[in-house]
């Protein structure tokens, strides 16, 4: 998913990270999303036999990632590693908790039926192969 952003409706920081440094690792707990400024980040899943995983998809400019944690609050399910110098803009939990609060109930439960979806289709594909 892309964000489309005017330069006033984001107030978060940036940080920059270096090709071959990690975002966040699978398992870890998740204290925060990302939004790709410049550069680009692949997503990787650990496989046995795959020293580096499986690479899910790479993520360029306006990429969202990392929001699933924020919304369940489960450890992620998989690596966010950047291939090339990389800006992403920083979104912290409570800053994403106090955006979600302000929307509609229905929307925060469908929200959170997606996510819940996303991670057993993600568990279900990896049992299988």
């Amino acid at each position: 998913m892309n964000i489309q952003r005017s330069k006033t409706d984001w107030k978060y920081g940036t940080r920059v990270i270096e090709a071959g440094a990690s975002v966040f690792r699978e398992g870890d707990l998740g204290g925060e999303a990302y939004i790709v400024e410049s550069g680009a980040v692949e997503i990787r899943k650990s496989v046995a036999g795959k020293p580096d995983g499986l690479i899910l998809g790479t993520l360029t400019e306006g990429a969202v990632f990392g929001e699933m944690a924020l919304v369940d609050d489960l450890p992620r399910m998989g690596s966010a590693v950047c291939t090339e110098n990389t800006v992403l803009r920083v979104i912290p939990v409570d800053v994403f908790e106090a955006k979600i609060q302000q929307t509609d109930p229905f929307i925060r439960a469908l929200v959170r039926v997606l996510v819940r979806n996303a991670r057993t289709n993600a568990s279900v594909r990896s049992d299988v192969g």
